[in-house]
């Protein structure tokens, strides 16, 4: 089964388990949040959950993890599963500065690894853009008119 944008969902596997993830999963909404500390102890942090069960999780379990911090929590965005909702994440982290292993001096975000490399992320905007998405018929039109779109 493919969406609008023509990425299929059906048995595609889900990055975090071997077992292929139900269409269903798929296409539920999952959380980007965004954590700070109200105490300046840690740096905002971005995080994804699948759930409103897992974000409440998250909460305590962060709470537990840092208990000199205090915590406000504040859902910024959502996607479905998968890359779109790696790709959400690592927009907000890239926009607030890129994770720690990035700019280990520079930036303030408490995230260390990034959720997408370059390379994923660059594929990934140019697979949803170039076709899709922002390029719309330019993207329709380059085909159509046996144009050659490259990401290099």
């Amino acid at each position: 089964m493919r969406n609008r944008s023509g990425f299929l969902f059906a048995g595609r596997r889900n990055r975090r388990s071997a077992s292929p993830a139900p269409a269903t999963a798929l296409l539920e909404a999952r959380i980007i949040y965004q954590r700070t500390d109200v105490n300046g102890i840690k740096g905002e942090y971005y995080g994804q959950a699948e759930s409103e069960t897992r974000y409440a999780t998250r909460q305590v379990e962060e709470g537990k993890e840092f208990p000199d911090s205090i915590f406000s929590f504040r859902e910024v965005n959502s996607a479905n599963a998968g890359d779109r909702l790696d790709f959400m994440e690592q927009i907000y982290i890239t926009a607030n500065g890129g994770a720690k292993s990035q700019n280990p001096l520079t930036t303030e975000l408490s995230n260390w690894n990034r959720v997408m490399s370059d390379e994923r992320f660059g594929d990934f905007l140019f697979n949803t853009t170039a076709f899709n998405g922002i390029g719309g018929t330019m993207g329709a039109n380059a085909m159509n008119s046996g144009a050659i779109l490259s990401k290099h």
